[in-house]
């Protein structure tokens, strides 16, 4: 899958996507940048759910890992949906693109916190 500057994609089963994008940040800061969660290990650890407008209705399982080493602090998300149709539908919308630009905006709003 191709991946954009600083964004890697994989796609690991037939029902998931996972982005991978590091952050010249300490964790807690970056956590500190998200809210409203289903599930909370602070500072490591968030599961919630995920709706694309794109494709209402059909809601995803979105589980976001924050590991630092160094200062930098590397989030991955892992998207689990019910079905093959529904993953390829969200890769197929232009998630990538999103992904990076929704990443690029945090990064922007991280330099603010600092």
């Amino acid at each position: 899958m191709n991946n954009l500057p600083d964004l890697t994609i994989d796609l690991p089963s037939d029902r998931e996507v996972t982005l991978t994008r590091s952050f010249d940040a300490p964790r807690e800061l970056i956590y500190a940048a998200h809210t409203e969660y289903r599930e909370i290990v602070v500072p490591e650890r968030i599961v919630q759910t995920f709706e694309f407008e794109g494709m209402p209705g059909q809601v995803a399982v979105e589980t976001l890992v924050f590991t630092e080493q160094d200062g930098r602090t590397t989030i991955t998300s892992s998207t689990r949906f019910d079905t093959t149709a529904q993953r390829d539908g969200m890769i197929d919308s232009g998630m990538a693109q999103g992904a990076a630009e929704s990443y690029a905006a945090l990064d922007r709003y991280l330099a603010t916190l600092r």
